[in-house]
């Protein structure tokens, strides 16, 4: 049916689409958003932006991922997860009915099981439990990123604490 309304002419809303170059447009907004928003300096070895939303749109995962593999050719997914309890005691978390918290923990993590299979060398899972632990479980993650383990740099992040809870205008838990 969509083919036949796009082929009645421009008075279609979406007559002519069929001239769209996707990969020119791919390869542009890729190239746009790693120079407008990512800004990278010239020796930048690692560049990269904090996701926690993945699960809001299960349909849209496994597609935005596949965009960013196909226009950003280095690009790579680390997973974060952490025990669901303390999630739900956590954050703005603890403010939610539990089973809802558990649902969308449950989807995320699901959503990611199925990206390491579809992507498997560009994705790693990682565990809050482990890493809050020390330097040492780190080393996989620099592994993954091709970069040299540090573990003085692992040590100063690990000091550093979120303030974006303060920054919601909310206490600290």
């Amino acid at each position: 049916m969509w083919g036949l309304l796009l082929a009645l002419g421009p008075h279609q809303p979406w007559y002519g689409y069929q001239g769209i170059d996707v990969d020119a447009l791919g390869r542009h907004l890729a190239e746009s958003f790693l120079r407008h928003v990512l800004r990278p300096e010239a020796d930048t070895r690692v560049i990269g932006f904090k996701e926690i939303r993945w699960h809001e749109d299960p349909q849209m995962f496994l597609p935005m991922l596949e965009f960013l593999t196909r226009y950003l050719p280095g690009a790579r997914f680390v997973f974060n997860t952490r025990d669901h309890a303390e999630v739900c005691r956590s954050g703005w978390w603890k403010t939610m009915e539990r089973a809802e918290v558990i649902a969308q923990l449950e989807q995320a993590e699901a959503l990611y099981q199925s990206a390491m299979a579809r992507f498997p060398d560009r994705c790693l899972k990682m565990h809050y439990n482990t890493y809050v632990q020390g330097p040492e479980a780190w080393r996989a993650l620099f592994a993954f990123l091709e970069v040299p383990f540090d573990p003085n740099l692992v040590e100063t992040v690990l000091e550093r604490k979120l303030t974006h809870m303060k920054w919601l205008g909310k206490p600290k838990p």
